[in-house]
């Protein structure tokens, strides 16, 4: 049985505004480009009440193949999340996702943002959506 922690949703969307005025603000940084990751395959590696570490591999938009590793909590209809994506060659980036479950669409919906990372994506950021099943889409600014 999943337990879950119940915060305010108001929480949940404190965060999610930071991030997307986080985001509006670091977009002007640098040359920003369309940005997309798509999963071909997914694991939950292990699920201990509200929390989640989930390994996925796929494609990213300036990456090309990456493995991806989450770590999710949930409040709620609300999940937070920690995600790094490796690519081929060992660059990493850093994301932050706030997502909300939409019981219409059946599915958790929301918004990313990049929080850094390494080697060519050093001091990478940008925003974007996710949609559960579907991927992120947005711009990746490096």
């Amino acid at each position: 049985m999943k337990q879950f922690i119940n915060r305010p949703l108001s929480v949940a969307m404190g965060v999610a505004t930071l991030v997307l005025l986080g985001s509006a603000i670091a977009a002007q940084a640098g040359e920003c480009l369309p940005f997309s990751f798509a999963a071909q395959s997914a694991e939950i590696v292990d699920s201990r009440g509200n929390r989640l570490w989930v390994i996925q591999t796929g494609t990213a938009t300036h990456l090309g193949n990456v493995i991806v590793y989450r770590d999710i909590r949930q409040f709620g209809d609300v999940a937070v999340g920690d995600v790094t994506m490796e690519a081929a060659n060992g660059d990493l980036l850093f994301l932050l996702t706030v997502t909300e479950f939409n019981p219409e669409a059946g599915r958790f919906e929301g918004c990313y943002e990049i929080t850094g990372g390494t080697g060519r994506l050093e001091g990478a950021t940008g925003s974007g959506t996710q949609i559960q099943g579907q991927g992120l889409s947005g711009t990746i600014c490096f």
